[in-house]
């Protein structure tokens, strides 16, 4: 009889979450060292209740996360049609000078895909950085 013993998988430590409990420390994300981190973020502020706490801090792990990849694939499909499209009315359909020109379409939505991921990536990180502050504007005893 064959003693079955379970397999061995490398462990992997997760991250210990980052608990914002005051003004500090919701200033302190600010940080461009823990701005980016993949730390998740817990909100335990006292003035916050518990549901828009834990609402705040999907909002600002999402924010923190977003790898830009939906406005890439927006911008590429727009870009590759328009190329296409540019390619056409300027050569005419299935001639030979739109076959020839028609992989300019497709570096044309590689590029546009990579800017509209950059972009992507810039617009969260800066609706993520107005939240904080925003946030940290209305807690303030000194507003």
């Amino acid at each position: 009889m064959k003693s079955s013993s379970p397999p061995t998988f490398p462990r992997f430590a997760s991250q210990s979450p980052l608990v914002i409990n005051d003004l500090e420390s919701l200033q302190s994300l600010n940080n461009p060292k823990l701005f980016r981190s993949n730390q998740p973020i817990v909100i335990k502020l006292p003035e916050v209740s518990a549901n828009e706490a834990e609402a705040l801090a999907a909002r600002v792990n999402r924010y923190r996360t977003e790898c830009g990849c939906s406005l890439g694939a927006k911008t590429m499909a727009t870009g590759f049609g328009a190329m296409v499209m540019w390619i056409w009315l300027s050569d005419g359909v299935l001639t030979m000078k739109f076959l020839w020109r028609l992989p300019l379409a497709f570096v044309v939505a590689m590029l546009c895909a990579g800017l509209g991921k950059s972009v992507g990536i810039a617009l969260a990180r800066r609706r993520l950085r107005l939240e904080l502050d925003q946030l940290y504007f209305n807690l303030s005893p000194l507003r």
